[in-house]
């Protein structure tokens, strides 16, 4: 017989599981009543309520009543927030039209599937609870109590009540047709005479609704009435008034003007919304009679806004600037004479990403504490929940915030959600995963102020480590005759920066960690580069490095996301363990196919002629017979070479475009296009897929040698342009959005399109050289290392260069100058290219080499599993990055604490060594 939980679950599969119970310790704890903050609490959460707030002397005494699988948390001194309350929205107005009276054309069945998003953002923004006053059914109501759906928790009003032509009547003036009695149109029912109000009041309890809301004056939106209208009859509002009061609810009054508010609160309302034009007089009276008032400020700052004054039609703009003026002085007239006063929104269809806006709005006339308890205590005395919700406090419900600032001190902080809200929990559920990342797992270190800081520290680190080591490596490597034991040596390097992460509890081994990978990465790249260029004939060898660039940009996609993943389902030592597992597979590989004496070539690319390697040894041996002499000159040759020094300057350019891209662009989408972190990650969508291209740009290249310098000059001369036009994108409008996907694919395209032939050329130069330098017949080998580290070296530079640069610029200029300058630097690039890169002379004087690999997996593994091939090489950190995406060089990261949301938009924007490398 099937159990009790499992016939529940198969009832209802879509239930979530039990909530866990917590232990946070060491919180500081927002008390909105008081105006304080207890420091240092520990505060207890299990079945969805809040057991215990205990102080640092109370938490220390042992416990006795804490639940079996409890998990314990160190908030480190974050603040613990009571969940937000928005008394005043529209889940209904869902996004997706843009124009109002397109989203008033929407259907209804259209409008519900859309809802679920709207549900879930504002659950984002930290609102736990919300008011909908007109449009939200019992529906999504019970959906989300169910766990169907996620969102905040609602209270609804069902449908507002309107008379003929008030504000719940959205015809038009010249529409003949009649509206029966009771008719539902959008948010609002229609209703006339005291029979119809009693019925439909009546008509809305039995469906769900949680209090009656009416339409008591004139409003923005509706085309038939002024703002200075009266609109139902003393009589009608009382015989509502008198339905609510029946059923232990109230209701809640659309007015703006002093004659709406005080009929409203003369015939026994409860509650007024908006209140843009109260007077003193009104403002005592609402004391007086302990009535609420619920501004809602941002959507008439929103409507009017450059990017949506389009939204509203002209008559509707014009009474929207009227009340638009008058919202702030009729909010802190309220708030000096003492009316409780409610947090609220109001927005419709695509306006919802500004919620947390009106918090800034509110602070040029109130104090912090003033709107926290806007948003929290006081919503919940008008919602009858005084004893359930706004406190954090034993008994109220688990709905909580995680803020890495004070909001007493800066209410502002709630306005930059995805800054400092580090996470969201509502009932005793963490609905923004942002549980602390590697740093604070490990106590690296204390406090969420740091992260952004040794992120970026960190990541210089290894950029660093491997501008310094890269040209070292290579110029070792050329003197090695083995090609086993650097590689297996730039592994075992690999293993111990990768292990020192895995256990280090202080900053300074994550430090020494990074340099070491940085370090690994310089000999590994190299080698693999080395390789691939022996391994691979030179009629083939551009789309041997095409493969290498695509494989790349596959495990810079797949590692952050891999790595979170297994991050949140399996914690911490999960990921380095697949990071370990990988780099043993690695390294067993490269020990048994490594340096055989047969031909590989063919596992390497499809269709690869055989050749022989009958006399390989013997050759090997009089080549290296032959370079024992003096190499001095082969190595100043290259240095003086200026087509290399314009192949590395091009390179360096092309980690510059991406690294600026890295360091501007999810802050960019998050200010001015207001996107979540996901779409902040999907940006960089554009730029990583045309690197899909690059075996076809290398094969390009291949069949047409002379054509180098025209593809790697016209990429940048076409990038040029699409820099400069980046500054026309400046607002939220669809267009800008357009635009700049297009632009960034049209720079992905020319960076895929320049950076094969840049290998490319790199081979070509050493062959060159070579032929000057050595023409007894040195071995390319000589100078191969050195070239390709140099290579190597010129990357890490312009991912370190790039973010200063373009950080710089658009801090001191804007974004405008910005694109001005990266205009100007790729344009500039392109002309050198065009003088400088080109094939002359032979296109190979390189002698046959032993080929290095038999299989074809290790085959792919050696020549596309090198730091730039994205394939294997396990070189980075922890990431842990759950739920929230953001963008990582041509991939999607995934962000597990909310604070790393911002710059960079992961904990640790891993070095691009490929899959396993992002994956930790």
């Amino acid at each position: 017989m099937t159990s009790l939980p499992d016939l529940e679950h198969i009832i209802k599969p879509w239930q979530p599981p039990p909530q866990k119970s917590y232990i946070l310790t060491n919180a500081n704890v927002i008390d909105p009543v008081a105006g304080t903050v207890l420091e240092n609490a520990t505060v207890k959460l299990s079945n969805g309520l809040i057991l215990s707030v205990d102080t640092p002397h109370a938490a220390e005494q042992p416990p006795s009543d804490t639940p079996p699988n409890t998990t314990h948390l160190d908030l480190q001194g974050k603040y613990l927030c009571p969940g937000l309350i928005d008394s005043h929205v529209h889940v209904a107005a869902v996004p997706g039209s843009a124009s109002l009276r397109e989203m008033k054309d929407l259907s209804s069945d259209l409008s519900l599937l859309r809802q679920p998003h709207v549900c879930q953002s504002m659950l984002d923004r930290g609102f736990t609870t919300v008011r909908d006053c007109g449009g939200a059914s019992l529906a999504l109501k019970d959906s989300i109590a169910d766990g169907v759906i996620r969102g905040p928790r609602l209270f609804i009003a069902g449908h507002a009540l309107s008379q003929t032509g008030g504000h719940g009547d959205r015809r038009q003036p010249h529409d003949p047709n009649e509206c029966c009695a009771g008719h539902v149109n959008g948010i609002g029912r229609i209703v006339d005479g005291v029979a119809q109000c009693l019925k439909y009041a009546r008509e809305e309890i039995r469906q769900g609704s949680d209090f009656i809301k009416i339409m008591g004056g004139g409003g923005v939106a509706s085309p038939s009435d002024q703002i200075h209208h009266l609109q139902f009859s003393d009589e009608e509002i009382r015989a509502i008034v008198t339905v609510a009061e029946n059923v232990g609810t109230y209701v809640t009054s659309h007015a703006y003007t002093p004659r709406a508010i005080q009929q409203a609160v003369d015939q026994g309302v409860k509650g007024i919304e908006h209140g843009n034009l109260l007077d003193e007089e009104t403002a005592r009276l609402m004391k007086e009679k302990g009535v609420f008032l619920t501004p809602t400020l941002v959507t008439y700052a929103t409507m009017d806004s450059p990017e949506f004054r389009g939204f509203l039609p002209p008559a509707s703009a014009a009474k929207n600037r009227e009340v638009l003026d008058q919202g702030l002085r009729a909010l802190k007239l309220a708030a000096d004479v003492g009316v409780d006063v409610c947090f609220g929104t109001d927005l419709l269809g695509p306006l919802h990403f500004a919620q947390s806006r009106e918090f800034a709005i509110r602070s040029a006339v109130q104090t912090p504490l003033e709107i926290l308890r806007s948003a929290t205590i006081t919503p919940a005395r008008m919602l009858r929940q005084a004893e359930f919700l706004g406190q954090i406090a034993p008994g109220f419900a688990a709905d909580l915030l995680v803020l890495n600032a004070n909001p007493l001190e800066d209410i502002t902080v709630l306005d930059r959600f995805t800054v400092h809200v580090l996470a969201s929990i509502k009932d005793g559920r963490v609905v923004v995963p942002v549980i602390p990342t590697a740093l604070h797992d490990r106590g690296v270190i204390k406090g969420h102020d740091d992260d952004q800081r040794w992120v970026s520290t960190l990541d210089a680190i290894l950029s660093a480590s491997t501008l310094v080591v890269s040209p070292v490596a290579g110029y070792c490597i050329d003197r090695i005759d083995s090609r086993r034991w650097p590689f297996m040596s730039g592994l075992i390097l690999l293993t111990g920066g990768t292990a020192v992460l895995c256990i280090g509890t202080h900053l300074a081994l994550w430090i020494c960690g990074r340099m070491l990978q940085g370090a690994a990465c310089a000999v590994v790249w190299v080698m693999g580069s080395v390789m691939l260029r022996e391994t691979v004939d030179g009629e083939r060898l551009g789309q041997a490095f095409g493969y290498l660039d695509m494989a790349q940009t596959g495990g810079i996609i797949a590692g952050p996301l891999l790595g979170g993943v297994l991050y949140e389902d399996a914690g911490y030592y999960a990921v380095f363990g697949l990071a370990f597992a990988l780099l043993g597979l690695d390294m067993g590989g490269r020990l048994l196919v490594i340096e055989k004496k047969k031909d590989t070539t063919k596992w390497l690319l499809p269709g690869h002629p055989e050749s022989t390697t009958d006399d390989s040894s013997a050759a090997e041996s009089q080549t290296r017979e032959r370079e024992r002499g003096p190499k001095k000159n082969v190595v100043w040759a290259l240095l003086s070479s200026p087509r290399l020094w314009v192949v590395l300057w091009s390179y360096m350019v092309n980690a510059v475009i991406l690294a600026s891209f890295d360091s501007v662009l999810p802050i960019f989408v998050r200010d001015h296009i207001d996107w979540k972190p996901s779409a902040q990650g999907l940006v960089f969508l554009p730029l990583g897929i045309p690197q899909v291209f690059s075996p076809a740009v290398g094969t390009i290249r291949d069949r047409y040698p002379r054509t180098g310098r025209y593809m790697v000059g016209g990429a940048f001369l076409v990038g040029c342009p699409a820099f400069v036009l980046l500054r026309f994108v400046a607002d939220n409008s669809i267009g800008a959005k357009v635009l700049l996907c297009v632009l960034l694919a049209i720079l992905g395209f020319c960076v895929a399109w320049s950076g094969t032939p840049l290998f490319v050329e790199m081979s070509d130069v050493v062959c060159a050289v070579e032929q000057l330098a050595a023409p007894i017949g040195k071995s390319s080998a000589d100078v191969t290392a050195l070239a390709f580290g140099l290579l190597s070296c010129a990357d890490s530079l312009g991912d370190l260069a790039g973010p200063f640069l373009v950080g710089f610029v658009k801090i001191a200029a804007g974004w405008a100058t910005m694109a001005w300058v990266l205009g100007l630097l790729v344009g500039v690039s392109g002309v050198l290219a065009i003088l400088f890169i080109g094939r002359h002379g032979p296109k190979s004087l390189r002698e046959e080499l032993p080929l290095c690999f038999t299989h074809p997996f290790f085959g792919a593994s050696t020549a596309l599993g090198t730091q730039r091939g994205g394939i294997i090489l396990p070189s980075g950190i922890p990431v842990g990055f759950v739920r929230q995406y953001s963008a990582q060089r041509h991939g999607l990261g995934m962000d597990l604490f909310g604070g790393a949301k911002h710059t960079v938009g992961i904990l640790f924007q891993c070095h691009p060594s490929g899959l396993n490398q992002s994956l930790i």
